[in-house]
């Protein structure tokens, strides 16, 4: 089965740059996994999507990916919470209501389809309450080999039912 990895980010997050996340797709796709990042779409369509193309592109991502990788930071974690209204990010807000619609319909069953990826150490308390129990966390500076590994699992099912994904951490 080929595997598909979407990426949640914050476009305009100052701890996850654009360098960043496409440091972190390509090495992934080096992987032999299929990437779906939204600026790599975008270049690939040689043209500005209108907003419903935009929303049926991440939705189309989210259903027929084998892993979602949400890049969490400061930025990520306020607009999850959604606690500024003009803080933007509309495509990663269009994101996380689906991660979470996606959860509440498999009862939380997480099962490893959902994953963390924080930047630093530190920075575990970026992570939303609703990603926070029964997933896994990495940290790109420490767990780069495990996060491949991890996406890169042959023996999984669509939903990764079938075992149970590496713990890289958990909050002390």
């Amino acid at each position: 089965m080929e595997r598909h990895v979407f990426i949640s980010y914050a476009a305009k997050d100052p701890a996850w740059t654009g360098e960043k996340v496409e440091e972190l797709a390509a090495s992934i796709k080096h992987a032999g996994i299929v990437v779906r990042l939204d600026a790599w779409h975008e270049r690939d369509a040689r043209r500005l999507l209108s907003p419903n193309e935009w929303r049926e592109w991440m939705a189309d991502s989210l259903k027929q990916s084998t892993n979602v990788v949400c890049l969490m930071s400061e930025l990520c974690s306020t607009l999850w919470e959604r606690k500024e209204v003009d803080a933007g990010g509309f495509g990663v807000a269009f994101e996380f209501i689906r991660l979470v619609h996606t959860l509440y319909f498999q009862k939380q069953r997480n099962r490893g389809r959902i994953l963390t990826l924080r930047l630093n150490e530190n920075d575990y308390g970026h992570i939303p309450p609703d990603l926070a129990p029964d997933r896994p966390h990495y940290c790109w500076l420490t767990h780069r080999d495990v996060l491949i590994s991890h996406l890169s699992r042959a023996g999984q099912d669509e939903l990764g039912d079938s075992n149970t994904p590496p713990r890289a951490d958990r909050e002390e």
